[in-house]
C-alpha cells in the first residue's frame, strides 16, 4: 500500500509543472528534507499537505511573497458572539476563483460564503490566546496566506460540502484538512486557493478521502 501511494504521488508530481515552484530560491525554507519535506506546493511555493510555518513577526517564509489583499466588504463573521458586518481580506486571486466558484455553485443549489479569510501574525496570536486548546500557532495558520477561506454553513456531507468535494478543484480550491476519523482531525469549512494545476494533482492524491 505504501509503494502504490508513493508511486502514484511520484507520478503526480511528475505532470504537476507548477507544484513544486519555489519563487525566490530554496524550496527547503524551513520544512525539512526527506520525509519531513512537503510533498506539495502550492503556486506561491508555500507547502500543501500539512502544518508548517508560512509567517514569522517579521514577513513571510517564502521571500517576496505579496498577499495582494483585497477587501470583501458585508461579510459576516463565523462567531454567533460576533453577529456584526464585519471587513475581510482575500488574496485577489484567490477571491476572482472563489466568485466563479461561488456562482457555479449557487446553479447546483449549494450557497457557499466567507465568514473568515486573512489572518495576520498577531490575530492567530490573540486567536490562540482565547482557544488555546483548539487554535494553531500563530506563523503557522494557512490563513495568514490570504488564500484560505471559512465557509459558512459547510458540514460534513451536506449538499455544499458535497459539491465543493466534488468542484472545487476545478477553481483551485482544496480541503487541506480533509477527515481523518481515526485521527479525529478536519475541517469541512476550510478550503484553501494553491492553484488549478497544484490543485487538481492534490485532488488526484486525496479526494477520496475527502
Amino acid at each position: 500500500m505504501i509503494l502504490k501511494m508513493a508511486l502514484s504521488i511520484a507520478i503526480a508530481l511528475l505532470f504537476c509543472s507548477s507544484c513544486g515552484s519555489y519563487p525566490g530560491g530554496s524550496r527547503e525554507g524551513g520544512w525539512g528534507r526527506g520525509r519531513d519535506a512537503p510533498l506539495l506546493y502550492d503556486k506561491f511555493g508555500f507547502p500543501v499537505g500539512g502544518i508548517y510555518p508560512l509567517v514569522t513577526e517579521s514577513g513571510f517564509v517564502v521571500e517576496g511573497f505579496d498577499p495582494d489583499l483585497a477587501p470583501l466588504v458585508g461579510f459576516s463573521s463565523c462567531s454567533n458572539r460576533n453577529a456584526g458586518r464585519v471587513t475581510l481580506y482575500l488574496h485577489r486571486e484567490a477571491l476572482q476563483y472563489f466568485e466563479l466558484m461561488q456562482k457555479e455553485a449557487r446553479k447546483a443549489g449549494a450557497q457557499i460564503s466567507i465568514c473568515s479569510a486573512y489572518r495576520d501574525y498577531h490575530d492567530q496570536k490573540r486567536i490562540k490566546r482565547r482557544y488555546p486548546g483548539k487554535a494553531i500557532d500563530p506563523g503557522y495558520s494557512e490563513h495568514h496566506l490570504g488564500t484560505t477561506v471559512d465557509l459558512v454553513n459547510v458540514h460534513w456531507n451536506n449538499r455544499e460540502y458535497r459539491w465543493l468535494t466534488g468542484n472545487a478543484h476545478r477553481f483551485g480550491y482544496i480541503l487541506t484538512y480533509y477527515r481523518r476519523p481515526e485521527l479525529g482531525v478536519g475541517e469541512p469549512n476550510h478550503w484553501r486557493y494553491v492553484g488549478r494545476e497544484a490543485a487538481q494533482t492534490f485532488y488526484n492524491l486525496f479526494g477520496r478521502e475527502y
